[in-house]
């Protein structure tokens, strides 16, 4: 059984090749700002990840699609947004209130 393959001009793969690199120095660029930021609500910058795996596994992966499929989501206002999100989750965990999905309430905010 062969694996059916995408067929793509050479242009597209060199659009798609581009949009890498350019995602790769979108990346490093905000690595850059978080490890030269001062965390205030934690210790170390290396405990940011631990924070995200407190979600249930589906909200990481449902955020990361929605940003793939819409590079606008990483604005800054978009991110603002769910910074809010992220924000009013962490408080009702306190709380007690019954926990909210930040993925649901940004798709919300911002459909695709």
């Amino acid at each position: 059984m062969s694996i059916k393959r995408q067929k793509k001009s050479s242009e597209e793969a060199q659009a798609l090749y581009l949009a890498i690199l350019a995602a790769e120095v979108y990346r490093d660029g905000q690595i850059r700002v978080i490890n030269n930021a001062d965390i205030v609500d934690v210790g170390d910058v290396d405990e940011v990840p631990a924070l995200v795996s407190r979600y249930p596994t589906k909200e990481p992966e449902q955020l990361l699609k929605k940003m793939v499929q819409d590079p606008s989501l990483l604005s800054d206002n978009h991110l603002a947004q769910l910074t809010s999100a992220i924000e009013e989750s962490s408080r009702n965990r306190i709380d007690g209130i019954a926990e909210t999905h930040v993925a649901e309430e940004w798709q919300e905010e911002f459909p695709c």
